[in-house]
């Protein structure tokens, strides 16, 4: 039987010049509690349940977030904005997310779920640090 699972989206194009710096330090900090997953020029988190892509090119860092309900994404959203905003205080960064327009449906499954099943919660964990 075909499962359909249904994934909200959105990203942020947080402007720096720093995004290979910002990005590798997420990946760093937040790799210790959750699964990072790299391929390519592109670093993925497995995270509270949902993921979050990130690219960077000379101008911006790129955020796609993931999750499988509004709560997962706003949790995911949560903790890769605040993180990043406290990292690059000095830079005075500001995460400002948009979501897609449209959800994402899957006959076969996202492998980010099956991955995610198992993923730490961070926000309850107390990712602040």
């Amino acid at each position: 039987m075909t499962t359909h699972e249904t994934t909200l989206r959105s990203h942020a194009d947080v402007p720096t010049a720093r995004g290979e710096r910002w990005r590798k330090q997420l990946a760093s900090h937040l790799g210790r509690k959750c699964e990072v997953v790299r391929d390519g020029d592109t670093i993925t988190l497995l995270l509270a349940g949902g993921s979050c892509a990130m690219t960077y090119d000379a101008t911006t860092l790129r955020l796609d977030a993931v999750g499988r309900d509004q709560n997962t994404l706003a949790q995911v959203q949560h903790v890769i904005g605040a993180h990043l905003e406290r990292f690059a205080s000095e830079e005075g960064l500001h995460v400002a997310w948009h979501r897609a327009e449209a959800p994402l449906h899957s006959d076969t499954g996202d492998p980010t779920w099956r991955a995610n099943a198992s993923a730490p919660d961070l926000h309850r964990r107390g990712a602040g640090g």
